[in-house]
């Protein structure tokens, strides 16, 4: 199916293929090694079935057959699940408003928050930073039938909150790179992207509360959300909260632990790379 050319089925064939594996990843389907092959062939299969997403009843159904599958006790039914849920939000962005956008919230949201498998909760972030992706495509984008439909900004109070959470959600892996408190930072980015000044006030705050801390965790936390959101937000706004918070990134230079120092010149770089202004100030220098 990954490589399968849609000319090489007829809608028919197509349609016959789409309801033999929709079946098999039915709820009730207890054959654990069936439903894996059918979400595998799904996962590349949903890019030909444009047909049953344009019709409400068989997308919703759809759907639910597949958020169901997201509470699966088997992991690696959860992680094609996410992967199914991350392809169809890639292909169909116009049709995952209303009660689809709700139930992707709560599936993801639960994982990243519980799931013991990281793999699994970093799907889900990367759904987010995927629609994060396509609104902020649409927005800079002057195609009529390509409007945003505000997804993000429908789901950014409850976003935000698990996204904040997830930065101190440190991995396990000293060797794995890619882990829940980077995805969150990335996708925090994208998010401010989208929502602009707005995000500034929830930030400062979570900032503030966490950089005093002397739990580790939580003092990276606030540096990540600091740097997450030096991008987004318009230069108007940031520039004097930077200034301000210069003598503190400053002084954590000095921290003892080298994670801080990192991440302090991470969050440098980031605002090198944006807001110039700040630091052109003799005094700040």
């Amino acid at each position: 199916c990954e490589e399968l050319l849609e000319s090489a089925l007829t809608q028919l064939q197509i349609e016959h293929i789409f309801i033999a594996l929709l079946a098999n990843i039915d709820p009730r389907m207890c054959e654990d090694e069936i439903k894996l092959a059918s979400f595998s062939a799904l996962q590349f299969c949903l890019r030909l079935a444009d047909k049953f997403f344009k019709n409400e009843e068989e997308r919703v159904g759809i759907m639910m057959n597949i958020f169901a599958n997201c509470e699966h006790a088997n992991s690696e039914i959860r992680l094609k699940a996410m992967l199914c849920i991350l392809e169809i939000v890639r292909c169909y962005y116009d049709y995952i408003g209303g009660v689809i956008l709700e139930k992707i919230a709560i599936a993801t949201f639960k994982s990243i928050r519980m799931d013991d498998i990281e793999e699994v909760a970093l799907i889900a972030i990367e759904i987010w930073s995927s629609i994060c992706e396509e609104e902020n495509s649409r927005i800079k984008s002057s195609i009529p039938h390509k409007q945003s439909a505000d997804y993000i900004r429908t789901a950014y109070t409850s976003l935000i909150v698990v996204l904040l959470a997830g930065l101190k959600k440190i991995s396990m892996n000293d060797g794995n790179d890619w882990h829940i408190s980077v995805a969150s930072t990335c996708c925090l980015s994208a998010l401010s992207s989208i929502i602009k000044e707005p995000i500034i006030a929830s930030i400062m705050k979570y900032v503030s509360e966490n950089i005093i801390s002397h739990d580790l965790k939580n003092r990276n936390a606030a540096l990540l959300a600091f740097g997450a959101i030096t991008k987004g937000p318009p230069k108007s706004a940031m520039n004097a909260i930077i200034k301000e918070s210069i003598p503190t990134l400053v002084l954590l230079l000095k921290a003892p632990k080298s994670q801080v120092r990192q991440t302090v010149a991470w969050t440098f770089a980031k605002i090198c790379g944006h807001h110039t202004e700040p630091l052109s100030d003799v005094h700040v220098l």
